[in-house]
């Protein structure tokens, strides 16, 4: 997420918390087996590993409903799920809120919460998107080439020879010569006494 998407969903995370009394939001981004927070509001506030155990089953939890609540000895948990699939950088995203004391779900805060989770739904997947966008200009408009050798690098295969990159990006082969210049260079004093 670059820095101004980070800053855009932190003020979203802190009108959340001043709308609903929450004492900490996040956004965490799920992948399998990891689960990382992108974006927090109160920064300071650390996550024991009982609540990140908690948001591990969570994000397991969630997906056949938007919206789980579970209320411990003096917190509840709100996780609401961003989506119902993966954004285009392959991950899922779930928004959550530590609020202070039990919490009702009431009919106005549905819809808050609802509303929270189309503004984060749009941030992230703008974000992603525009990531993904500027990940493929970048290596349609950078070539690297090393300069003695002149192997290509490629993502895919590492450095690999110039024809052999062709072959594979066009199926086609190349033929081989030496060019009028070079054969003068190499050959210039074989090639005067022949004449």
């Amino acid at each position: 997420m670059s820095d101004m998407g980070e800053q855009l969903v932190i003020c979203v995370l802190e009108a959340a918390c001043k709308l609903m009394g929450g004492t900490n939001a996040w956004v965490r981004r799920n992948s399998g087996d990891c689960c990382q927070i992108v974006a927090q509001h109160n920064s300071t506030y650390k996550n024991d590993s009982s609540l990140n155990t908690i948001l591990f089953n969570a994000a397991q939890q969630i997906y056949p409903r938007p919206v789980l609540l579970k209320t411990g000895n003096r917190d509840t948990l709100l996780c609401v799920c961003l989506s119902d699939g993966n954004a285009s950088d392959g991950f899922s995203y779930m928004f959550g809120m530590l609020i202070a004391g039990p919490f009702e779900l009431t009919e106005r805060l549905a819809g808050i919460v609802d509303g929270l989770r189309c503004s984060l739904h749009t941030l992230i997947w703008s974000q992603a998107s525009w990531q993904m966008t500027e990940g493929m200009k970048e290596q349609q408009m950078l070539a690297v080439t090393c300069s003695l050798c002149r192997r290509r690098h490629t993502t895919e295969n590492g450095w690999m020879h110039w024809d052999d990159f062709l072959f594979l990006k066009t199926g086609r082969a190349s033929s081989h010569t030496v060019c009028e210049p070079c054969a003068l260079a190499l050959y210039g004093e074989i090639l005067q006494d022949t004449i």
